[in-house]
């Protein structure tokens, strides 16, 4: 269910949500596709940084035909197992800054 928040500050105002189920992107992708249906859209092309790639990446996934492009930004793909070992931080290419 979406809803306008009129309390804040904003020119746009804000569309705020109820988090369907756990708020796992599969959940979070389905809400998506609930506003652009109440909105009247049909295809879009999805803009997601960091963590917000997983819901874009599952929204692709699940609805191809709903997406017209994806751009993601400091996002990967999330994991689909928990990993034996993670990597340690090492710093960019090249040694120190």
């Amino acid at each position: 269910m979406f809803y306008w928040k009129d309390e804040v500050a904003s020119r746009f105002g804000y569309l705020g949500s109820d988090i369907k189920g756990t708020g796992m992107p599969a959940e979070q992708a389905e809400a998506y596709v609930d506003l652009l249906d109440r909105l009247g859209i049909n295809q879009v092309y999805v803009l997601s940084t960091s963590a917000g790639g997983s819901v874009a990446i599952r929204f692709a996934l699940d609805y191809p035909e709903r997406t017209k492009g994806l751009i993601l930004y400091c996002s990967a793909m999330p994991l689909t197992e928990k990993p034996a070992k993670y990597a340690e931080y090492v710093g960019p290419p090249g040694g120190s800054w």
